[in-house]
């Protein structure tokens, strides 16, 4: 907005001054904060790309050089990574740019330290230690640093060294992964209630349940098939998050995100179950195969339900504007359980829930007058009629029949909907 125009706002009395103050710290903030996005993308891929740089300059001679100079090749990113951090903490603290940049280097150059120096002393230590040693020497850098782009990296990190580990059937530090993260969740919540609605604040929003989901698939991928229902548990709690003001923000009626993750979440557990097919060959219903209630998956399922299950009693104690999504959990436990007595009866409950769901997306989308959540609640629906056809061995005639109703339902309910629009504008 211009200053002009809020002269004008002011000549009309529709503002006051100290409003009018605001109004322009406020565009000279975000005017200041584009040009700041650009430097710290460019100073992030600039990090990214001298460290790759050197590792490929010492890759390419690299077996014609004696130990020491390969130790010293080993140390120099370290050194220069190192000195930047030191320049930066004196000098530049107060740049983001040069922190997240810095940090991110300095990352980059424990790796290729950690990596190097194994090779040139031919140590014999399973490579998923040197992994779980660049994570733990990686985890205080997030913090001296207030970095979010080296916390993204650590959380990737131990999303690969979970699924490696378990790989490998390495039952000692089978459960690493948890202290790991709870080490770099007191900076991700820093981060929601100073940023709510940052960039790298909703990048954590994305990454940081996938890690989470791909560590817990890790341990019960035996029983595959339960995870689509802890995607649904934690996709409810993802419907839960984005209605509450602690990962809303102050300028939002919610967080599109986390609300967006979780629709995504819960329209696919849903879908996934709803196919009778793989009920009927489920390992979870082969009763000579069944000792899923004897299994950490269950301990797993079972934890993960009840720990959501106390966070919405949480959220309706603190009146938290919950949609009725964020409940699916509860029939989707309840349905899994009972496919482990019939696929039939599953299947059943699954494709009502679904159906539900359809219904509360058009329902939201007609009171709200939005297409995209009408048209969404549509295509669940569709999506579901679709997959019944094509499941059940009928008349390709009738099946056409049913796909022509259905592209009339959208045309007639779009029609509907802007024609209402029109008549309240």
């Amino acid at each position: 907005m211009k200053k002009q125009e809020i002269d004008e706002l002011l000549e009309a009395g529709i503002i006051d001054s100290q409003k009018a103050k605001e109004i322009e710290a406020f565009f000279k903030d975000k005017k200041d904060e584009e040009p700041n996005r650009i430097f710290l993308l460019f100073g992030l891929l600039g990090a990214l790309l001298v460290g790759l740089g050197l590792i490929a300059i010492v890759a390419s001679n690299w077996d014609e050089f004696s130990k020491v100079t390969k130790s010293t090749f080993a140390f120099i990113p370290l050194l220069i990574a190192h000195s930047l951090c030191i320049y930066t903490l004196l000098k530049k603290f107060d740049s983001r740019t040069w922190k997240e940049s810095c940090s991110s280097l300095l990352i980059f150059a424990l790796g290729a330290g950690i990596i190097l120096l194994s090779e040139i002393y031919q140590l014999k230590v399973n490579a998923e230690y040197y992994m779980l040693a660049w994570i733990v020497l990686s985890i205080p850098i997030v913090y001296i640093f207030e970095s979010s782009m080296a916390s993204l990296l650590c959380y990737i990190g131990i999303g690969i060294f979970t699924v490696e580990v378990n790989h490998r059937q390495i039952s000692l530090d089978e459960f690493y992964y948890l202290f790991l993260m709870a080490s770099l969740f007191p900076f991700y919540f820093k981060l929601i209630k100073e940023k709510p609605n940052g960039n790298f604040t909703n990048a954590h929003h994305l990454l940081v349940p996938i890690v989470l989901l791909i560590c817990l698939f890790a341990h019960i991928n035996k029983y595959e098939g339960t995870m689509p229902l802890i995607i649904i548990i934690f996709a409810c709690l993802a419907l839960m998050n984005a209605r509450s003001a602690i990962f809303r923000g102050s300028h939002a009626s919610k967080n599109r995100t986390l609300e967006f993750i979780g629709s995504l979440g819960l329209i696919g557990g849903v879908f996934f179950y709803s196919f009778y097919e793989f009920w009927k060959s489920s390992r979870l219903y082969t009763r000579s195969e069944n000792h899923f209630f004897e299994s950490p998956s269950f301990i797993i399922l079972t934890s993960v339900f009840l720990i959501v299950l106390a966070l919405l009693f949480y959220h309706k104690k603190k009146k938290t504007d919950l949609t009725i999504l964020a409940f699916t959990f509860i029939p989707s436990f309840c349905a899994f359980f009972l496919g482990l007595l019939s696929p039939l009866l599953a299947t059943i409950a699954f494709n009502i829930i679904g159906v539900l769901i359809g219904l509360c997306f058009i329902k939201d989308g007609s009171d709200k007058n939005h297409l995209g959540l009408l048209n969404a609640g549509l295509a669940i629906l569709t999506g579901i009629i679709i997959f019944r056809f094509l499941d059940i061995d009928i008349n390709f005639a009738w099946k056409g029949l049913v796909f022509i109703l259905l592209g009339l339902g959208f045309f007639l309910t779009n029609y509907y909907l802007l024609k209402n629009r029109k008549l309240n504008e």
